[in-house]
C-alpha cells in the first residue's frame, strides 16, 4: 500500500499547481 500512496501522493503534486496537500484530495 506504500507505492500506491507514493503515487498518488507524486501525482497530486504535480498535478496540483498550488501548495494543497494530496491528503484532502484523496477523500
Amino acid at each position: 500500500m506504500q507505492s500506491l500512496r507514493l503515487h498518488c501522493s507524486g501525482k497530486g503534486a504535480t498535478f496540483s499547481s498550488p501548495p494543497l496537500p494530496p491528503l484532502p484530495r484523496r477523500r
